[in-house]
């Protein structure tokens, strides 16, 4: 069975107070997601901000990731980028470093076409023989990487062995994993997780899995262990994180939650990112406290009075 397999949060990249990355708080995290039973983490992809971070503070977060997680869980690392030039250069560099493997939305703004697509993908796999995963984001990359594209980017790289499908359309998943069923297919849906594992897919990659760890992971073992009852009902619990998404910011609120959570700063998302004021903050908290998503501060050595307040 592949490494690549089970619960992967997409981790935040934190800020401290003058927006640079807080270490300190990315080591409480990554620790934290390996308390929680996590299989591996997706770093600097969309919820990680990673196309707002610039080339020196990728290539920061490459080693950042490798020195914490410290072969605890592998890490899949983002290096996607609107040049072919910055993305082989992270590519490079996350093989130097000892990153497990790269994934990449295909190439944004310019480069289109399948042919663009593919000689983009065939670059990465000539800069390093790391393991790619293909990372489907229509709704950023304004590309959609159906099967016809995939074909042709599988048939020219040897490299790739998977996919994050965020499409948000399970079918279009499980076809990849029917046509190809040696490739690791993660969903991009938290909701999806437990969908996807009675699909034969590999599992979830999605911001809900960064507040809620221990939720999705227990989604993951339930199934795994046959027990179909109790996989569905924290699934249930599982999918109540989207209804945070659905009233404020996707990675800001994710990031106050973490926040919450861990007890140390972890900043804004950067402009143009929605930023949690005051006035959303508080209802944030409640919200997020009504959702029991604050529970697992025990699990991140944290409590109330260790919060830090915005």
């Amino acid at each position: 069975m592949s490494k690549f397999r089970g619960i992967y949060p997409p981790i935040i990249t934190p800020f401290d107070a003058d927006g640079n990355i807080n270490e300190q708080a990315f080591r409480r995290l990554v620790d934290w997601y390996v308390r929680a039973g996590c299989h591996g983490l997706w770093v600097c992809g969309g919820t990680g901000e990673g196309v707002s971070l610039s080339s020196d503070e990728r290539l920061r977060m490459a080693e950042l990731s490798v020195e914490v997680a410290d072969g605890r869980l592998p890490i899949v690392f983002h290096v996607g980028a609107p040049t072919t030039a910055d993305a082989v250069k992270a590519a490079r560099h996350c093989h130097d470093v000892g990153v497990d493997a790269i994934c990449s939305v295909p190439p944004y703004f310019y480069g289109k076409s399948d042919d663009e697509i593919v000689a983009y993908y065939r670059a990465l796999g000539d800069a390093t023989d790391l393991p790619q995963f293909l990372y489907n984001l229509p709704m950023a990359a304004g590309v959609d990487i159906g099967l016809v594209q995939l074909e042709k980017v599988v048939d020219a790289v040897p490299t790739v062995i998977g996919i994050k499908e965020s499409a948000g359309v399970l079918d279009q998943a499980a076809a990849v994993k029917r046509r190809w069923p040696h490739l690791t297919v993660f969903v991009g849906r938290g909701e999806m997780t437990l969908s996807a594992l009675v699909a034969d897919l590999d599992g979830s990659i999605c911001a809900s899995l960064s507040m809620a760890p221990r939720r999705f992971v227990e989604v993951y073992d339930a199934f795994e262990g046959g027990d179909l009852a109790s996989a569905m009902e924290a699934q249930r619990r599982g999918a109540d994180c989207k209804r945070v998404y659905e009233r404020f910011p996707v990675v800001g609120s994710t990031k106050y939650i973490n926040e919450l959570q861990m007890g140390v700063p972890c900043g804004q998302g950067r402009p143009p990112l929605a930023q949690i004021t005051r006035e959303i903050a508080g209802p944030l908290k409640l919200f997020a406290d009504e959702l029991g998503l604050l529970e697992d501060q025990e699990l991140a050595g944290t409590s109330l009075s260790q919060q830090h307040p915005r």
